[in-house]
């Protein structure tokens, strides 16, 4: 989803948003670390000193992505505001990201179900209810990545930092063929 705001909001003149964007992805990076090693503690053999530490750091980085997915989701709101600048092909991303944000969103309170919630039988990684697991988080991950993969294959490409196939024009943006169709072989 990062990714594909970073490429939507490319604008130079979006510098601001492009400088969230970049660092967003600290935040991102650091809860990914605090969940992996706060979970390695949990469900480890380990003392209950390392198991509460453990806790404490996985309920930091749930809290950190929730953050981090609330800016995100901020950010994808205030893109639609510009949608005009974005270039035709590229909207596609920008739908993908939307429609990624309630899939995401499911994730997430799996997640925080099992980290930050009273250690119930439904939601626990060792012992939780499978059904709960398959549907929360699994399942959206995979609709998630099937999502991008999609969106991905139907966005223009990138070649040496351009969009190959688009281009801006004075008046706004339009196909790269749209612009040639005028100088055919017949009018030199």
């Amino acid at each position: 989803m990062l990714a594909m705001l970073k490429r939507v909001n490319g604008n130079p003149l979006q510098k601001p948003l492009d400088r969230i964007l970049k660092l967003l992805k600290v935040p991102i990076v650091v809860a990914l670390i605090l969940i992996a090693y706060g979970g390695s503690k949990l469900y480890g053999e380990t003392s209950p000193s390392d198991y509460k530490q453990g806790e404490h750091l996985a309920r930091a980085g749930i809290i950190l992505m929730l953050v981090t997915f609330a800016v995100m989701t901020l950010i994808t709101a205030v893109t639609y505001s510009r949608i005009q600048q974005i270039r035709t092909g590229e909207v596609i991303l920008l739908y993908a990201a939307t429609a990624s944000i309630p899939i995401i969103l499911i994730r997430l309170i799996y997640s925080a179900l099992v980290y930050l919630g009273t250690h119930s039988k439904t939601f626990n990684l060792t012992g939780g209810n499978i059904w709960a697991r398959a549907l929360m988080a699994v399942l959206t991950e995979w609709i998630t990545v099937v999502l991008y993969i999609a969106a991905a294959l139907m966005a223009p490409k990138i070649a040496g930092g351009e969009v190959k196939g688009l281009e801006m024009g004075v008046s706004g943006l339009h196909r790269e063929s749209e612009t040639n169709a005028a100088s055919s072989p017949y009018d030199r």
